[in-house]
């Protein structure tokens, strides 16, 4: 569970872990109508804590933009320097296999449609 308060004395923690999401988001972040810090804590959750595009991808060979993007093929390994693939970025579609009665589970596209929504139009409740 992700505590989203920034009040109270860690509310400075919470603040760097803020700029960080904006730093580390590998696209642009929408901030029109929507509360900042939200955003930024959102990014650092997701790319930072989470790493949603791991299963929210196709898989390992469509997450970076190239084997030389991929963090666990450079030297050092996790330098730093890794590149996204932002075609695929959170686009869903990962094949997890057979799950019990489920011929092929499959990770679902976490990008938004041009209404900003999740595609489908789906909303938050």
């Amino acid at each position: 569970m992700f505590i989203l308060s920034l009040e109270g004395p860690d509310g400075d923690h919470e603040k760097r872990r803020i700029e960080r999401g904006f730093e580390i988001a590998p696209v642009p972040l929408k901030l029109e109508h929507r509360d900042r810090d939200l955003v930024g804590l959102g990014s650092y959750i997701v790319n930072a804590v989470a790493d949603c595009n791991g299963c929210h991808s196709a898989g390992p060979p469509t997450e970076f933009a190239s084997p030389a993007g991929n963090p666990y093929f450079l030297s050092p390994p996790l330098s730093g320097k890794e590149q996204i693939n932002l075609a695929t970025y959170l686009g869903g579609g990962r094949d997890f296999g057979p799950v019990g009665s489920v011929a092929h589970l499959y990770s679902r596209n976490l990008t938004p449609d041009n209404t900003g929504l999740p595609i489908g139009g789906r909303t938050y409740d």
